[in-house]
């Protein structure tokens, strides 16, 4: 990855630097949760049904077409009985072979908004829990080495002209998003995990050969869904999360406004309240 960190030149992303300013100190789940829904509004898979299945081999009626319309949840494994499993294999045939786009997307956003405008006054800091993220983001190999290396095949055809393909050809290399926090540590974040977002917090990260810039990560990423003629969705998506963020700051105003409004009001009743005690008091001293 050295060798791809040095060959490749950094390239500004228009729709990376035009992100929405960061006015408020931002959780970096809801940083995720943002991206995660702008991923998922453009999602392009899975467009094939399962007819039949077993361990590791799905049966469909076809392969990934680009340009499809994605299948719903309720469409695509109607031989399935299972909720648990049906919604397991659904995860995964959303983001075969695009866990590397929602990821280096979520980096991407991650570097512009901590590491390109950390010396901007009128940009706040993002945040996990006590501590604030602070100059380096990159991609490195995901610390839990079992969450993608299940070997599904997808089979289509009768016994004489069937056809297998993997279901991802990710190989087993997993990229997730880490940063660097103020005061030591790393945090690692991971958007295909089933169930939501996956935010952990290490001490140590990956070592510098293993890890990959995030301008890098999403070029590569606009090329590999180039070449599924989806290279569109990237832009969709980025220009979404530039959405999904000005709406979750608008949130964040409002909510401040209703504290500083509730605020202002308990000191008037209060006020209010040691007014009527001092009339009173007044007015027992009167009557004596």
């Amino acid at each position: 990855m050295d060798r791809i960190n040095a060959a490749s030149s950094k390239q500004v992303d228009p729709k990376i630097t035009g992100l929405p300013r960061v006015r408020y100190p931002t959780k970096l789940e809801d940083i995720a949760i943002c991206v995660l829904r702008a991923f998922m509004l453009h999602a392009t898979q899975p467009t094939f049904k399962v007819i039949s299945m077993r361990p590791n081999e799905w049966h469909v009626d076809t392969f990934h077409l680009p340009g499809e319309e994605r299948l719903q949840f309720r469409e695509f494994a109607p031989c399935v009985r299972s909720l648990k499993l049906k919604q397991r294999m659904y995860h995964q045939a959303t983001f075969a072979n695009v866990r590397l786009v929602a990821n280096s997307i979520m980096a991407s956003v991650l570097e512009e908004l901590v590491v390109h405008r950390r010396h901007k006054p009128e940009h706040e800091e993002i945040v996990v829990g006590n501590r604030t993220c602070k100059t380096k983001v990159f991609l490195a190999p995901c610390s839990d080495t079992e969450r993608w290396n299940s070997q599904v095949k997808l089979i289509w055809g009768d016994e004489e002209t069937q056809e297998a393909h993997a279901l991802d050809n990710g190989k087993g290399v997993h990229l997730t998003t880490w940063c660097f926090l103020n005061g030591g540590g790393y945090v690692e974040v991971d958007l295909s995990t089933q169930g939501g977002i996956s935010v952990e917090r290490h001490s140590e990260a990956p070592p510098a050969a293993s890890r990959l810039l995030p301008e890098i990560a999403l070029s590569q990423a606009r090329v590999a869904m180039s070449k599924r003629e989806e290279g569109a969705s990237v832009d969709k998506r980025l220009g979404e999360i530039a959405n999904q963020l000005e709406d979750q700051q608008i949130e964040m105003k409002k909510k401040k406004q209703r504290e500083r409004r509730r605020r202002r009001d308990k000191r008037k009743k209060e006020q209010k309240r040691l007014s009527r005690a001092a009339g009173a008091t007044q007015q027992v001293k009167n009557t004596a």
